[in-house]
């Protein structure tokens, strides 16, 4: 052993000995002195000392966080798009259970959990907050929206009208006063709604006359007479409806249903025509039953209407009718129906075969309605197949229609719609006064109209309208030209 080794033994051996002897005779152990010189040549201990002293301690782990890593809120949870939204739930459902005085993360699974369509899950965990908390105004904003989405109107009204005794801010009480109106208005039993409209349109062949300039009799071309020609003619257009609601009581949870009435009347005034001046009122009613848990709406309904020409009663409809809408997503709906009608068909003066039309009729439609990511465009097209019976094969027909229609929400409160439309009709059996031909028509049509909404819910309305119908029989073949105009008031 060394000198230097001996003297530090040595050191350490008297050192043990002055403290024990201190201890037993309740001395003060004397401390070393350190100048800053010799304080700054102290080494602090290594990380592997620290660590094992520490366990020693009592930390099994054998180590110490020195510095606490910041907990993650409930916002950062629900912004991390990494996250599948399920996960997200699971996560924030677990620091409920853990920290039932965590408001942030109650608040976190209410949202997701309300957008994830789990009304009861977030129902009650805003439920919860209020019951910790009862002033937090907007954890009651939020739930009352969510009781609107529920059907649980009453209960949406009582919170807004909390929030409002409050005196909020401004922008927050204008906000609540707008969603109030749609309550109230919702809640009422009695709902009255309805359509004022006036409006010209200009024909170029007003008459449907054939364009080829001749009709067919007895299998023989004839020249149409000056009267019977394609005629340019101006029509005035006056339409009024009226739709009551009923709202029933529900039927069973979240299961709720209305009853549906609509009236309509509808005028034309030709300026010279007047043998094709029209007259038309219907009324439709029946129930509408709404299935939320299924995105299912079903709706059944019986109708009556008449049609009169130059103020001689022309056909009177008896008909029922059934269509179902499916949503597929908020953007995305389908919808089918199906409709019988009982025509009865009456002569006019100057014509005594109309009555041979009478009969029934069949009509199926499928249809789907699309509204783009843009939230400006709409797509909707419906497919239809008719079927008419008559009192004569002549008159009995098959129908096939597709129509699309593209609208588009432009500044300023303008709109287009565009209506394309494709039709072709096949007669059962040859009029032989007429012709040997059996009737086989196709008719195209296209629509273009421009809107704009103005205050008060009125609207004005420019559109052109090309139709083409080709057929078998020139009697029937025909293009017309229409330009319109309207002006109408919503209520």
């Amino acid at each position: 052993m060394t000198f230097k080794k001996t003297f530090v033994a040595f050191a350490i051996i008297f050192a043990f000995l002055v403290t024990n002897i201190a201890v037993a005779q309740n001395l003060p152990i004397p401390k070393l002195k350190i100048d800053q010189q010799q304080k700054n040549e102290v080494k602090k201990p290594s990380t592997r000392l620290r660590n094992s002293l520490i366990k020693r301690a009592g930390n099994k782990d054998g180590k110490k966080k020195f510095r606490k890593r910041p907990r993650i809120t409930s916002k950062q949870i629900l912004d991390n798009q990494d996250i599948p939204p399920e996960k997200k739930l699971e996560i924030l459902k677990r620091r409920t259970v853990k920290s039932p005085k965590d408001l942030d993360a109650f608040f976190g699974y209410a949202k997701l959990a309300g957008a994830m369509s789990k009304h009861e899950e977030a129902e009650s965990a805003y439920l919860h907050m209020l019951e910790m908390k009862p002033s937090l105004s907007r954890v009651k904003l939020d739930l009352g929206l969510l009781y609107i989405k529920m059907g649980k109107l009453l209960e949406a009204k009582t919170l807004f009208t909390q929030v409002l005794a409050t005196n909020p801010p401004e922008a927050v009480k204008n906000n609540v006063d707008s969603v109030m109106v749609i309550v109230d208005n919702a809640l009422k039993k009695h709902i009255y709604s309805g359509l004022l409209s006036i409006g010209t349109n200009i024909d170029k062949n007003a008459n449907s006359a054939a364009s080829t300039g001749q009709t067919t009799f007895n299998d023989a071309s004839l020249d149409l007479s000056p009267s019977s020609t394609a005629t340019r003619d101006v029509q005035t257009v006056l339409m009024a409806m009226l739709k009551h609601t009923y709202k029933m009581d529900k039927i069973h949870d979240g299961i709720t249903s209305t009853w549906d009435t609509t009236g309509l009347l509808y005028r034309t005034e030709q300026r010279t025509l007047e043998n094709i001046n029209i007259m038309l009122y219907s009324i439709e009613t029946g129930p509408v039953v709404n299935f939320p848990e299924y995105k299912t709406k079903l709706s059944t309904s019986l109708g009556y209407s008449s049609i009169s020409l130059e103020n001689t009663e022309f056909l009177v409809t008896r008909l029922a009718k059934v269509t179902g809408t499916y949503t597929i997503k908020p953007t995305w709906t389908m919808n089918s129906g199906f409709k019988f009608e009982n025509r009865k068909y009456f002569n006019a003066p100057k014509n005594t075969t109309y009555t041979l039309k009478t009969g029934k009729a069949y009509e199926t439609t499928f249809g789907t309605t699309y509204v783009l990511p843009t939230g400006k465009d709409i797509l909707s097209s419906t497919i239809t197949w008719r079927n008419e019976d008559s009192m004569v094969a002549y008159n009995d027909n098959v129908q096939r229609s597709i129509t699309g229609t593209y609208i588009r929400q432009l500044p300023y409160g303008f709109s287009t719609n565009l209506v394309l439309g494709f039709k072709k009709s096949r007669y059962k059996g040859p009029d032989t006064s007429i012709s040997s031909l059996t009737r086989r028509d196709l008719e195209r049509s296209a629509t273009l109209t421009i809107s704009k909404k103005f205050e008060n819910n009125i609207t004005a309305s420019l559109g052109y309208q090309y139709k083409n119908l080709g057929s078998t029989i020139q009697n029937y073949d025909y293009v017309n030209h229409r330009v319109s105009t309207s002006l109408a008031w919503g209520f």
